[in-house]
C-alpha cells in the first residue's frame, strides 16, 4: 500500500512538473512574441524564442517557437539565417505539418521575386531543398544557378540546370511536398506522366508533333522510392529535331519530377549524363 502511494504520489509530482514546464514555456513564448511585435527588439525576442526551443516543452510548442525564429530573422532582413532555421523546423518539426507548410509558403512567396535561396542551396556541387530534404549531386559539367531555383505554379520548387558543353540542351528537376498514400503511389505517377505529355501536344508553346517512344516508359527506383521514367521525340519552334527524357518519383511524402530535352544527335550522351544526376537523388 505505501509503495503504491509512494509511486502514485511520485507521478503526481511528475505530472506537475510536466504542466508547471509547459506552462513557463508558454508564458515565455508569450514574452518572445511581445518583444518582437510590440517592442520590435527582433534580437532579443530571437534568444527567447531559442530558449523555448530548446526547452522540454510540448513539441508543439517548440515548433511555434522555431517557426517564430525564422519570422524574427525575416524581419531583419537575415534571409540566408532564415532559410537555415526554416529548414531545421522542416527536419526537426516534421510532425507539425501545418505550421511547417505555412512558414514554406511564406518563404516560397518571398522566393518568387527574391533569393532562391530561401528554398535550397547548391554548395560542393550538391543541390539541398529546404523543405523536403531532397538532395542531388551535380557533376562538374553541370551546374545549378541560384537564381534559377523558383517557385513552380503548382506548389512545386523547380530547380533549372545548365548544362556546360551545351547552351542548346534544356533541363531540370522540380520538386514538391505532397503527401499520398503508399497505395496511390503507382495510379499518381501515371497520371503525372500522362498529363506532361497533354500539355506538350497541346498546351506548351515550342513543342510540335510530339510523340513517346512506347517502348521506353519503364517503372523504376530512383532514391528508394518508385518512379516512371519514359522519352519522346519532337520538333521545336526552329524546326530542330529534339529528343526528352523524363521521369516522376513519388514517396509518400515528396513528388519529383526531372527533365532534359536535347537536339536529337546529341541525345544520347546528353541522357547519360542527365542519368548521373538522377542516379544520385536522396529522398529522406
Amino acid at each position: 500500500m505505501i509503495a503504491r502511494f509512494l509511486v502514485a504520489a511520485a507521478l503526481a509530482a511528475s505530472l506537475t512538473a510536466t504542466t508547471a514546464a509547459a506552462q513557463s514555456a508558454a508564458d515565455l513564448l508569450q514574452k518572445g512574441i511581445y518583444t518582437q511585435e510590440t517592442a520590435g527588439d527582433a534580437d532579443a525576442a530571437i534568444q527567447i524564442f531559442r530558449q523555448v526551443a530548446a526547452s522540454g516543452a510540448p513539441q508543439a510548442l517548440k515548433a511555434q517557437a522555431q517557426s517564430h525564429i525564422v519570422g524574427a530573422l525575416l524581419q531583419k532582413g537575415d534571409l540566408a539565417a532564415s532559410a537555415q532555421e526554416f529548414e531545421r523546423l522542416a527536419r526537426e518539426f516534421a510532425d507539425q505539418e501545418e505550421m511547417v507548410e505555412s512558414m514554406a509558403q511564406r518563404l516560397r512567396t518571398i522566393a518568387e521575386n527574391g533569393p532562391a535561396f530561401l528554398l535550397g542551396t547548391f554548395q560542393n556541387g550538391k543541390y539541398h531543398h529546404h523543405w523536403t530534404g531532397v538532395e542531388f549531386t551535380v557533376p562538374s559539367d553541370w551546374t545549378v544557378k541560384k537564381q534559377e531555383a523558383h517557385p513552380a505554379p503548382d506548389g512545386g520548387d523547380l530547380v533549372n540546370l545548365t548544362d556546360s558543353t551545351s547552351a542548346k540542351v534544356s533541363s531540370f528537376i522540380r520538386i514538391k511536398r505532397q503527401d499520398i498514400d503508399a497505395s496511390a503511389i503507382n495510379g499518381r505517377l501515371r497520371e503525372r506522366l500522362e498529363y506532361k505529355l497533354s500539355r506538350q501536344r497541346v498546351e506548351s508553346s515550342g513543342y510540335f508533333s510530339y510523340h513517346l517512344r512506347p517502348e521506353s516508359v519503364q517503372n523504376t527506383i530512383v532514391g528508394g522510392q518508385k518512379a516512371l521514367i519514359a522519352e519522346g521525340d519532337f520538333v521545336d519552334s526552329q524546326g530542330q529535331k529534339r529528343a526528352e527524357y523524363m521521369g516522376f518519383v513519388q514517396s509518400e511524402k515528396t513528388e519529383i519530377g526531372f527533365s532534359v530535352r536535347a537536339p536529337a544527335a546529341d541525345f544520347p550522351s546528353v541522357q547519360s549524363r542527365f542519368e548521373q544526376i538522377v542516379r544520385s537523388v536522396v529522398i529522406p
